[in-house]
């Protein structure tokens, strides 16, 4: 008995040794700088990567690689960048960014910079002051239309609209001093803004939908709560608004782009991070306690029950979610398939923001500490994968397998397992042997199934 288990063993830790060399596979290249990446883009082809990184309270840095992992450039300026959008072609990039002042951090300052594929800083904008003189707001939020015509962004309280040389071609204030967010259509035909206030119990929060002329189309009050998530499709027939007053409930609300409120679906966290499948088919969110994915009708399809998923991307239909954990004691890169099972992931610390090129070519992945975090030479790193199909490729039920082994950071393909039966079989037998993990469950009730969507026009 002792013999037949030194053999297993034995065989056991031969068989993970092409395990271990494998655990890189799926990763393209990395790169590690000073600062945290608050936002990264890709470029229709994923041919370009754009990465915005604070370095200080008042500093930061926008960074262009290509997909080879060259870094083009780097441009540094006086505010820490949050936000970073990329035309399709890669021929234009926005950045947005504040300052934190004083020793509470307050958010201030607001700027906006505008540059070419070679670097060159074509124009840049600053925030103009809040509604008592006091301060300049800051600025949280730029998207840049796909052929790079267009810039929308938004202040703490406005929403901005400009064309590619910087002139402000219009701007919506919120009315009573709420926060403002936004979201454009890929070519910004369509602008979707967000009036709200944190919590709940205070005057009604209300969605506009503007065309690019700044011609206010319609509005709603519908949302009753804070608004955490808020996303426009790419071809801007939806409107989808995560809603939720404390950390344990929230509502998600989608919108036609004709006004039309379709359907609301009560969840057991605010839905904080909402994107839209290209074929309108999937709409997925991230919430405190992991992530749900939707069709288009408001029906559930899959649940996973995790850590919190801060960052959402989906492929172009609906298959594959690549998700981005806020936490930094697991895997923290997943690859979500149409069912929720996770079908991939990596360790890389807490993730700031996923991307996926629109021809779902290839994923990017900012990785760092918090804003208020401690920065250090190497604190920023970014990911680069083949797509979430390729990434995924052969992998199997492989992950299932190798989960439980705490210390792999990447689950390697299915094709290495007929290599390895013995480790397989070793892996399952303590399984068998081990108690079952309990998972939590929700089934979230359904309400409001309003009317039928409507067909494209």
């Amino acid at each position: 008995m002792v013999s037949k288990l030194l053999l297993g063993a034995t065989l056991s830790l031969f068989a993970i040794a092409p395990i271990v060399a494998v655990l890189q596979q799926g990763v393209l290249w990395q790169h590690s700088s000073y600062g945290a990446p608050n936002s990264i883009a890709l470029s229709n082809d994923g041919s370009f990567i754009a990465v915005g990184l604070q370095t200080g309270p008042a500093s930061g840095s926008i960074q262009l690689y290509d997909k080879a992992g060259s870094l083009l450039w780097t441009r540094t300026v006086d505010w820490a960048i949050g936000s970073i959008s990329i035309s399709a072609n890669g021929s234009y990039i926005v950045a947005s960014g504040y300052q934190l002042i004083g020793r509470l951090g307050v958010y201030e300052n607001g700027g906006i910079f505008f540059y070419d594929r070679n670097g060159t800083q074509l124009w840049n904008y600053t925030a103009g002051y809040d509604q008592s003189g006091q301060f300049r707001l800051p600025i949280f939020q730029v998207q840049l239309s796909s052929d790079g015509s267009t810039v929308v962004g938004a202040t703490q309280s406005s929403a901005l609209l400009f064309d590619d040389h910087g002139t402000l071609l219009w701007s919506h204030n919120a009315t009573l001093g709420q926060f403002v967010r936004v979201s454009g259509s890929s070519n910004e035909s369509y602008v979707a803004v967000a009036d709200y206030y944190p919590g709940s119990g205070y005057p009604p929060n209300e969605v506009f939908l503007f065309n690019r002329q700044g011609t206010k189309l319609w509005n709603s009050s519908a949302v009753t709560d804070g608004i955490d998530g808020f996303a426009m499709s790419h071809d801007g027939r939806f409107v989808a608004v995560g809603s939720g007053p404390n950390g344990e409930n929230g509502t998600l609300y989608l919108y036609s782009n004709v006004g039309s409120l379709l359907w609301t679906r009560h969840v057991n966290s605010p839905p904080f991070s909402i994107a839209v499948s290209g074929d309108d088919s999937t709409i997925v969110i991230g919430t405190n306690w992991g992530a749900i994915g939707y069709d288009i009708q408001g029906n559930v399809i899959w649940t996973y029950n995790g850590a919190s998923a801060g960052s959402m991307a989906v492929s172009s239909d609906g298959s594959y979610v690549l998700a981005g954990l806020w936490a930094d004691w697991q895997q923290t890169i997943l690859i979500l398939n149409n069912q929720g099972h996770v079908v991939w992931g990596k360790d890389a610390g807490t993730i700031h923001q996923v991307a996926l090129s629109a021809d779902d070519s290839y994923a990017a992945i900012a990785a760092g500490p918090s804003d208020t975090g401690t920065f250090s030479a190497n604190s920023a790193t970014i990911y680069f994968l083949p797509g979430p199909r390729t990434t995924t490729a052969n992998t199997g039920t492989s992950y299932s397998l190798l989960y439980f082994i705490p210390t792999l950071a990447i689950v390697p393909p299915a094709s290495i397992l007929p290599a390895i039966p013995v480790a397989s079989v070793v892996i399952i037998d303590r399984r068998k042997r081990s108690k079952s993990r309990l998972q939590k469950s929700e089934d979230p009730a359904k309400e409001s199934p309003g009317p039928s969507i409507p067909s494209e026009p």
